[in-house]
């Protein structure tokens, strides 16, 4: 697989349920845009605050509406090992095409143990896995060693990079020049340098609002044309600096995303519990923001 597969957000209504309206209407979108796959129950999807009922609900919701459109990728990820196996076989049952897991993320693991953890989840699931990385929130990283190890297993697909460090991605690409093995960059903000350094794609929150510009960045890469590609990822990055850094909240990146989408009338302004949505008056200085983009 290559391009941008969109990490959708989860939208809420007040009281916490899935908002399915606004689910279609983002899916049917992104679709629209050209977007390679989308990818639920992932960190943009705040997937860590969800119930297991609520996840496989939400999975079943949105490949519903996929109908078979562009690929699926239901994340799995849990601190409970076997949440993360009957959700992936539930994934399974739906139609889901992989899925996508981190380590298990309260207790530190160290090599051995994300090795065996994930040839393990693959073995039970019989769904390609891609790994994911992102050791700012699961207190480890899969290493290089352990990526090339794991990457032997036929069950496991890939990697979801969104550990945000250039010289960890380059020495993973490095590894896979040529090779079956796919490699996705998270963080927006270096996705023309992914791309550079042989990545497949992005896997880009921003694609909820603005899919365009990550297709047209990834096409413009595929198509040699650095100077439109400097040109969006500069969009990029001013649109990462004002709202996804609007505030220094730890969750900012979630807050501003929605905020964003809210004001666009893509979705309403919640977020799950225990995460507090910016104010109106928040809100009334991000919309003056996007009146640049």
């Amino acid at each position: 697989m290559r391009g941008i597969i969109s990490p959708v957000i989860t939208p809420l209504n007040a009281d916490g349920s899935l908002d399915q309206i606004s689910l279609g209407n983002i899916t049917e979108r992104m679709i629209s845009a050209g977007i390679a796959g989308v990818f639920v129950s992932g960190t943009t999807g705040e997937f860590s605050s969800l119930s297991y009922d609520f996840k496989v609900n939400l999975g079943k919701s949105l490949i519903e509406i996929v109908k078979g459109r562009v690929p699926v990728l239901t994340g799995i990820s849990s601190t409970i090992p076997l949440d993360s196996v009957e959700q992936g076989k539930v994934a399974k049952t739906q139609g889901a095409d992989f899925v996508v897991a981190t380590p298990p993320y309260y207790l530190k693991m160290n090599q051995e143990e994300v090795f065996d953890y994930y040839t393990w989840l693959v073995s039970e699931i019989k769904l390609p896995l891609y790994l994911y990385n992102i050791p700012s929130l699961t207190k480890v990283s899969i290493e290089k060693e352990t990526v090339l190890r794991l990457s032997e297993n036929p069950g496991i697909v890939g990697l979801k990079d969104s550990s945000g460090d250039l010289e960890y991605f380059q020495n993973i690409t490095e590894q896979f020049t040529g090779n079956d093995f796919e490699i996705f960059m998270g963080p927006e903000e270096i996705l023309r340098e992914a791309l550079k350094n042989g990545a497949n794609g992005g896997v880009n929150g921003g694609s909820n609002i603005f899919p365009e510009w990550y297709i047209e960045l990834y096409h413009a890469h595929q198509a040699g044309d650095k100077v439109k590609v400097d040109t969006v990822q500069q969009k990029i990055l001013k649109f990462s600096d004002q709202v996804y850094a609007f505030t220094n909240d730890e969750n900012a990146y979630l807050k501003g995303l929605k905020a964003a989408m809210a004001i666009k009338g893509l979705c309403q302004n919640h977020l799950s519990n225990p995460l507090k949505a910016y104010s109106e008056e928040q809100l009334e200085q991000i919309a003056q923001i996007l009146k640049n983009f």
